[in-house]
């Protein structure tokens, strides 16, 4: 099924309750006719075990630590995504000690809030506030060129 076929089965699923509910669209697309029914895990197994990597994902986000950073302590993440291993995490302590690494998993943040700010910026032309989320864009992307540019005066070194 295309993309368009799906979008024609949510708009009716709206237009038929005045909303669309996550539980609708899993109804739906339990029957196997339905063009939303291919984008489901049907294996309850595989689903649940989904699900649980999901869980635990949220999980090792959810662990802070306090750190002081020129003698002010905050509280952050303990685990952020591996730069080195993707689809597991690292402990931040560790990430610290290594400039490569820190700079490569702020790099990773960065981009994560710019595409985040990417998505909202249609959202924001729509309600008239894509100038703030337009300087949200322009404020990751200089992050994210600043500290490369000091990963590329460290490999230069």
């Amino acid at each position: 099924m295309t993309m368009k076929d799906v979008a024609e089965r949510l708009e009716q699923l709206e237009q038929a309750s005045g909303n669309l509910s996550p539980d609708a669209v899993v109804a739906d697309a339990a029957d196997i006719t339905s063009p939303l029914h291919d984008f489901f895990e049907w294996d309850d197994t595989a689903a649940a075990q989904q699900y649980r990597l999901g869980q635990a994902r949220l999980l090792i986000r959810r662990v802070k630590i306090q750190v002081t950073v020129h003698d002010i302590p905050m509280d952050v993440m303990r685990y952020v995504r591996d730069p080195d291993q993707p689809g597991s995490y690292s402990n931040i302590i560790r990430i610290r000690s290594d400039e490569d690494r820190s700079r490569r998993a702020v790099i990773d943040e960065m981009e994560r809030v710019s595409k985040a700010a990417k998505r909202a910026r249609s959202l924001a032309v729509v309600l008239g506030t894509v100038e703030q989320v337009d300087e949200i864009i322009r404020l990751a992307e200089r992050v994210v060129r600043q500290v490369e540019v000091g990963d590329a005066a460290a490999g230069a070194a």
